[in-house]
């Protein structure tokens, strides 16, 4: 009996000695990292109560400890301890810097450009429930937007004849209407922009004479070799308006976004595919917007040369909108003359229907010598269909066509050089048809030495 006892308090003390007991801390703030895990034999061991016990089999062992945002470290035991065995994790500091394109054609750290400049998350645009890229642009300093236009810094935005002095790019290309020029703001896949640059000062020389007075730049998504998906759905309602005559509704106004993303990569080839569709009742009789679209790029690396790059980048929307201009009376002013009654002489109420397309090839060469060869295609057709009146309807299609050369010398200094092809065809029985070309070439060089930068540029338009 003695020697059986003997013998259970001797497997007792093994099994004890054989215990690892860890704690994991922070090594910034020696706080507790509650969610650590261990991987020890294939197995996950979790923590309870900020502490984890193992129970090797025999000595030397070896295991990993783990937690979300942290270096993961690897321990290795030689022989038996009971004492607490303490682990301290490096938390992970990514210095991540905010790069930009729309200054000069190139990747560039934003502190390296010479203009100021503001940068928009899609977190902020997810986080505000922004439906267009026209109520993203009004949360940057210095940039206004009214009536579908934008000022920066107090300078005009849009002009009838002229067009927009404020450009609008999407992967570097113009995106703006051929029979006015202006700017179509709920026609831009904001699911598919990975930022939106706005610069707030002329870039006339690489882009032409619509950048006057900014650039409000985006550029999309690429696919990583993780398949991203995303799924984004959110709701609205309008409030009662302060003078109760206002009111029209007995049941409030709404409005729904629905969103869907996805990319992948599979070693030369990935894509990117996105889908959108909205509905807005309105504040306003008959002023309501649906609109359904559908984006994504193709991309390709050749396989006889990785220097090689392509793509083919598309956006295809339709949507039906109501506007008016003169409201009924001082009291009913969110209602239309004729009550909504688009037969009514006296009704200014009409209804839209677009379709809106762009198709964007391009290919990309770095060639032996580290220059760059970039040609980038749009072909950019609208129609707009006056659902009220027949004779007020337009279309438009924009062929554009820009090939860059880059050459980077010295301490960081770039030669920018190329030519840039745009042909206008529109047809209407309001205004008339027209057609027109425009060809320029530019140059802009951009030298750096030590604290000095120095940027100068030249377009010839003919």
């Amino acid at each position: 009996m003695r020697l059986l006892l003997l013998l259970f308090l001797c497997c007792c003390s093994f099994t004890f000695a054989q215990q690892i007991q860890i704690e994991v801390l922070d090594t910034q703030t020696n706080a507790r990292v509650e969610d650590a895990v261990v991987t020890y034999n294939a197995k996950l061991f979790r923590s309870q109560n900020g502490f984890i016990t193992l129970q090797p089999s025999a000595f030397p062992v070896q295991f990993i400890v783990k937690a979300p945002f942290y270096i993961a470290d690897t321990i290795l035991i030689e022989a038996p301890n009971n004492q607490l065995l303490q682990v301290v994790l490096q938390a992970q500091i990514k210095d991540q810097k905010t790069v930009v394109v729309s200054a000069g054609k190139r990747r560039q750290a934003i502190e390296e450009i010479p203009v100021s400049m503001e940068i928009l998350r899609p977190q902020l645009i997810d986080n505000k429930g922004i439906t267009d890229l026209e109520q993203a642009v009004d949360q940057t300093p210095g940039v206004y937007t009214m009536d579908g236009q934008v000022s920066i810094r107090g300078g005009s935005g849009f002009a009838y004849g002229t067009g927009s002095r404020v450009l609008l790019l999407w992967n570097g290309m113009p995106l703006l209407s051929g029979y006015a020029g202006d700017t179509q703001w709920n026609a831009i896949p904001m699911e598919q922009a990975s930022q939106v640059e706005v610069m707030k000062g002329a870039a006339s020389v690489l882009y032409g004479s619509g950048a006057l007075n900014g650039v409000i730049a985006l550029s999309e998504k690429e696919p990583t070799l993780e398949p991203v998906t995303k799924v984004k759905m959110q709701y609205g309602m309008y409030g009662a308006p302060r003078r109760s005559s206002l009111q029209w509704w007995t049941t409030p106004p709404m409005n729904q976004q629905l969103e869907v993303f996805h990319s992948a990569l599979k070693k030369r080839f990935g894509y990117t595919i996105s889908t959108t569709g909205y509905h807005n009742d309105g504040y306003r009789i008959g002023e309501t917007e649906f609109r359904a679209r559908v984006s994504g790029t193709l991309y390709a690396k050749a396989l006889f040369d990785k220097r090689l790059k392509a793509g083919l980048g598309y956006n295809f929307q339709v949507q039906k909108a109501g506007s008016f201009l003169i409201w009924q009376n001082d009291s009913l002013a969110y209602t239309p003359s004729g009550y909504g009654d688009t037969t009514a002489g006296a009704s200014t109420l009409s209804y839209n229907f677009g379709q809106r397309l762009f198709v964007d090839p391009y290919i990309k060469y770095i060639d032996e010598r580290n220059n760059l060869h970039q040609l980038k295609t749009r072909l950019y057709w609208v129609s707009n269909e006056n659902l009220s009146n027949a004779s007020q309807s337009n279309a438009a299609t924009v062929s554009y066509a820009d090939y860059t050369f880059q050459h980077k010398f010295g301490e960081g200094s770039t030669l920018s050089a190329g030519l840039t092809a745009i042909q206008n065809v529109v047809t209407s029985q309001l205004f008339g048809n027209h057609n027109s070309q425009n060809y320029a070439a530019y140059s802009q060089l951009e030298y750096h030495k030590n604290k000095l930068d120095l940027s100068a540029g030249l377009r010839l338009v003919f």
